[in-house]
């Protein structure tokens, strides 16, 4: 299921991004990893309710970016100690690396 996030304007979204950046990140790395067999080409992750504008962010991964984003997220991660969510995203970056 999709996380929603409810926000008065896109300038509070970069707010909550720098706030949040360790929910943020679990929420992409679970649902990338939750979605690795699935054949999809974007993974849909996050929802945002943009008040003001009266629009909806839909925040996806593309899986070809895959590996880039799982490297991204490891750095946060790592800087916030999640070193269980640090080792599935090594291995799962291995094993992407090593089916080419």
């Amino acid at each position: 299921m999709v996380k929603t996030y409810y926000i008065n304007s896109y300038n509070d979204w970069e707010i909550f991004l720098q706030e949040h950046d360790l929910e943020i990140s679990k929420l992409i790395v679970d649902s990338a990893l939750d979605n690795l067999d699935s054949g999809k080409r974007y993974i849909h992750v996050i929802d945002v309710d943009v008040e003001e504008d009266d629009a909806i962010l839909e925040i996806t991964l593309d899986t070809h970016e895959l590996v880039d984003t799982l490297e991204l997220n490891l750095k946060i991660l790592e800087h916030y100690e999640e070193y269980e969510y640090c080792m599935r995203i090594k291995q799962t970056i291995n094993k992407l690396e090593s089916n080419g």
